[in-house]
């Protein structure tokens, strides 16, 4: 897998193209490619020269093709974990249905969340997921509408 944009190593650390071959799936609007992964799977980038802890934007397009959002699982779509107790994810909280944007820093937490409903995530729609941060706030975006930002 290689990212579309990156400042530093553009591969996977843990996934070779030849592999994903027979995995892969028409992407949004049935243009580029989709990765269809397992709960037991992870696609890893390097941090380094890609992830800046300090200021960002995350954007991913999600695609639920075997959960709902009420399924008591827990479904990580990105995560950067950092030396020093730094951790960020963007991830479906177990219950409620929550999409949650959280960043550890120093010891404390800082969320966002966005309820979600079944109704919503069907096998076939596409979502658009944006986590925003910088030095005095964090927003999360679905589908473009804003949550409520959290200013720190």
């Amino acid at each position: 897998m290689t990212a579309q944009k990156a400042a530093g190593w553009k591969k996977s650390s843990n996934f070779e193209p030849s592999s994903l071959m027979l995995r892969m799936h028409a992407g949004v609007a049935g243009q580029g490619n989709a990765l269809s992964m397992s709960n037991a799977e992870n696609c890893r980038y390097s941090n380094y020269k890609n992830f800046d802890p300090r200021q960002g934007t995350v954007s991913l397009w999600v695609l639920a093709k075997n959960w709902v959002p009420s399924k008591e699982k827990f479904q990580i779509f990105f995560q950067s974990v950092m030396p020093g107790g730094y951790r960020f994810l963007v991830y479906k909280f177990i219950k409620p249905n929550y999409l949650m944007f959280v960043i550890i820093h120093k010891g404390k937490t800082y969320q966002v969340t966005i309820p979600l409903k079944d109704e919503d995530w069907t096998p076939n729609r596409w979502h658009k997921i944006d986590a925003v941060w910088d030095s005095s706030q964090m927003a999360l975006y679905l589908d473009g509408t804003l949550a409520k930002p959290l200013a720190y």
